[in-house]
């Protein structure tokens, strides 16, 4: 955006409309963030705005997140760094940062 030249009204305008959107601060959030709704939406953005501004789940993310979790049947790691994933057999293999190791599949 920086590149653009926009006066501070212009600029801020954008700014207020693209971090509703990514749901991040422009800060925080790669240009992959904006570019992913522009394809979601194939490039209109009419569709795009009212896909990514105007409907929300009901219950809020969080209550999404929670429903997801209440499906898994395995283990939910959070806040985990994974290091690897390796095809074994007919499964996978991921391993973290500490060392530990989860098997999925097979």
């Amino acid at each position: 955006m920086d590149a653009l030249g926009l006066d501070e009204e212009v600029r801020s305008t954008n700014e207020a409309v693209w971090a509703g959107h990514v749901n991040a601060r422009l800060d925080q959030v790669g240009l992959s963030s904006a570019l992913r709704w522009v394809a979601a939406a194939g490039g209109h953005w009419q569709l795009m705005h009212e896909a990514s501004a105007t409907y929300r789940v009901v219950g809020g993310m969080s209550e999404f997140t929670a429903a997801i979790a209440a499906d898994v049947a395995g283990e939910i790691r959070l806040g985990a760094v994974v290091r690897r994933v390796a095809q074994a057999g007919d499964g996978a293999v991921v391993t973290c940062a500490d060392g530990t190791e989860s098997r999925a599949g097979g």
